[in-house]
């Protein structure tokens, strides 16, 4: 076999890697979904997404930035990266006690509260483990550990399948996540021996310029099923959880086929990547296709629920730029205009804050995929739009 061949086999198999390791816990979420649905109700499985959005947001903070600050810090200093890691978790923690503190002014039963509060600080440990496990390429591994925790996941529910409440399924959630952070602490425990436990304030403070554009990317992104989880119904927001975890799997795919040469693509030069992003965007088109085809088979066959044609048509124009999103997102962070990227983010925010009030009171669902739709184009506009101005200035 050449060395050509050799080359693309190993890319392929980083990327299959990397891919199924990321799919495990959507595809997991998507299953749990049917047996709730099937076995109980749509009512139910919304109170269950209201818990996870609010979970969501809250890990957002507590990540302050981590992942993109460390990958470029392990690239710019290797022999340095576990106490890089370990300092980064441990300066994370101290936005993580105050975190928990306040959902005990949530409204929910207080067993539900208490139980959350383990959900938290076992996603806490396993998403700072993300990291090392993408730049040390440990999916191999990852995918054992996130299979096995699924399946204790899935297992549960569905042995509980009948007498499924709000506190069981967070109950067996937080179990599965708890054994995944237990693995995790033990195949790296080796590697952290002998290191200087110190809080550094300055990690910190040297991850805001990577946090910004994450938070306000986040947001963005996510502001439709914030949106959902506030006006709409528990049933309402169910269904627009299962229509829009499916699409999900669309940015999960193109992330998993990027990220594993995000290092790589920090080094190539700008006409390289001129050239990546063009094939992108048109390969984004017959991607997004076959997703939006798939998804529609598989919500109207294996759940039962029928959509209107218009939400699909509005779901495939959401994911059709993902490709040149995560690129274009990448060589900003490439020449360090992060707060470039924030500010975008943060612009296009506004817009999706103030029409998507409006937007949801008047079309539902609806509204809520024209909020994810539109923010994902503006940005990607304003985007081209300011390096196009860069590139005459030069």
């Amino acid at each position: 076999m050449s060395t050509n061949l050799l080359k693309q086999f190993s890319r392929l198999k980083t990327i299959s890697s990397y891919g199924l390791n990321q799919l495990i816990t959507p595809l997991s979420q998507i299953i749990i979904s049917l047996i709730v649905i099937r076995y109980h109700d749509v009512e139910l499985w919304g109170s269950y997404v209201q818990i996870l959005v609010l979970a969501g947001l809250i890990l957002i903070f507590t990540s302050f930035g981590s992942r993109d600050y460390l990958i470029k810090s392990f690239s710019l200093n290797p022999g340095q990266i576990y106490q890089q890691w370990i300092s980064n978790v441990l300066s994370r923690l101290v936005l993580l006690a105050p975190t928990l503190l306040l959902i005990f002014f949530f409204p929910f039963d207080s067993k539900v509260q208490i139980i959350f509060v383990f959900w938290l600080i076992a996603n806490f440990i396993v998403n700072s483990f993300q990291v090392l496990i993408l730049y040390n390429r440990d999916f191999k591994t990852a995918i054992l550990i996130d299979s096995i925790s699924s399946l204790i996941f899935i297992a549960s529910v569905f042995i509980y399948r009948n007498s499924l409440t709000l506190y069981l399924l967070l109950a067996f959630s937080t179990i599965s996540i708890l054994l995944k952070a237990s693995c995790y602490t033990a195949f790296y425990s080796k590697r952290l021996r002998g290191l200087s436990f110190e809080i550094s304030f300055n990690i910190l403070f040297l991850s805001i310029p990577f946090f910004i554009p994450a938070l306000s990317g986040t947001l963005r992104s996510k502001i439709d099923l914030y949106f959902a989880a506030l006006f709409l119904g528990k049933i309402e927001l169910g269904k627009y959880h299962i229509l829009i975890g499916t699409l999900a799997l669309a940015p999960l795919t193109a992330t998993f086929l990027i990220n594993p040469y995000l290092k790589n693509l920090f080094r190539i030069s700008d006409r390289t990547r001129r050239k990546i992003e063009r094939k992108s965007f048109l390969y984004g088109f017959a991607f997004a296709v076959f997703i939006i085809v798939a998804v529609y088979l598989f919500i109207s066959i294996i759940y039962g629920i029928d959509f209107p044609e218009i939400y699909y048509f509005i779901g495939f124009t959401a994911i059709q730029p993902v490709f040149i999103h995560i690129l274009l997102i990448n060589d900003f962070y490439k020449n360090n205009r992060q707060q470039i990227v924030a500010k975008f983010a943060l612009s296009v925010l506004m817009v999706q804050l103030f029409a998507g009030y409006f937007l949801i009171a008047e079309l539902g669902v609806l509204g809520a995929l024209l909020i994810k739709s539109a923010g994902i184009w503006l940005l990607i506009i304003l985007f081209w739009q300011y390096r196009k101005t860069i590139s005459k200035n030069e």
